[in-house]
């Protein structure tokens, strides 16, 4: 015994597919740009606090803020300042390379606040990235 199952789809249900197919392209590409709008506005956001906290500004660690997405799921704000860390965290207590001690130098927690401020508009750019998506394969956010 055997038997034959005939499928067909009809037009609207193979454009269904053909978008569910393109989804993954057009949801990286919309996560990358929501990545790096999130990213630029942590740096711009942590150097308006340097500018605006540090006792003394003057610019080399402010300036020195870089942003890379590495993928659509991952990148970073980082900087290759010796001092950043303790400029971040504070160095209260301690002695540098040079031997100077530090009895009272508090951090500023710029990254930190730079998170706390970018945080809304950063949820702004993943929310416009995923209806965009929507938008490109069809649909109605």
């Amino acid at each position: 015994m055997s038997f034959t199952i005939n499928v067909a789809f009809d037009a609207a249900s193979l454009a269904a597919v053909a978008r569910l197919a393109a989804f993954d392209g057009y949801f990286a590409m919309r996560m990358m740009d929501a990545g790096n709008a999130s990213l630029e506005r942590l740096e711009v956001n942590a150097q308006d606090y340097m500018w605006s906290t540090f006792m003394n500004p003057t610019g080399p660690l402010e300036d020195s803020l870089e942003r890379q997405m590495f993928s659509p799921w991952m990148g970073h704000v980082a900087t290759n300042m010796p001092y950043s860390r303790r400029r971040n965290w504070g160095f209260s207590g301690m002695t540098d390379s040079l031997g100077r001690f530090y009895p009272h130098d508090p951090g500023i927690e710029y990254m930190e606040q730079s998170i706390d401020i970018s945080t809304p508009d950063i949820i702004g750019y993943y929310k416009t990235g995923i209806e965009q998506t929507i938008l490109d394969l069809g649909g109605v956010p």
